[in-house]
């Protein structure tokens, strides 16, 4: 799998990792680095890992899709529903809530999957956001919060 030469940095073989493995109860699974190629990718700055998965109890198939936790302080990766997108010709934003204040604020996106975006830049883990806005919300129009 591909991961970012940052997340390499520092990892070696034998490093303890978690993973989650789409479509079974969602629980973290203990698995082991096996490698890191020494190769990178210099069009998309990543290197290839290989990690052992034990599958004792047979519950994974081949095609399953699974995410990795590697060890180590990562950037928080901020993921929003994508019915708060605001798309405008080629910007993309999303209205970020101050207080009881909507503001516009234009966004980078990153990858997508089940109806969720991630944020690549322009949002930071914890802002709030307007989830659903309508057509008549604003820039600097008061929201309700709901509970």
């Amino acid at each position: 799998m591909p991961i970012p030469g940052q997340t390499a940095r520092g990892l070696a073989p034998g490093s303890a990792v978690a993973v989650v493995v789409d479509g079974t109860d969602g629980a973290s699974r203990d698995a082991t680095l096996a490698e890191i190629l020494p190769a990178s990718d210099p069009a998309t700055r990543t290197v290839t890992a290989r990690v052992l998965l034990d599958n004792a109890d047979g519950t994974l198939r081949p095609g399953m899709f699974a995410r990795v936790r590697f060890p180590g302080d990562g950037a928080a990766i901020v993921v929003i529903p994508a019915t708060a997108i605001l798309r405008r010709g080629p910007l993309t934003g999303v209205f970020v809530v101050d207080g009881n204040v909507a503001h516009l604020r234009w966004i980078t996106l990153g990858g997508s999957r089940d109806g969720r975006v991630e944020a690549a830049s322009g949002l930071a883990a914890g802002e709030r956001i307007v989830t659903a806005p309508g057509e008549e919300l604003a820039d600097g129009r008061r929201v309700e919060i709901a509970r």
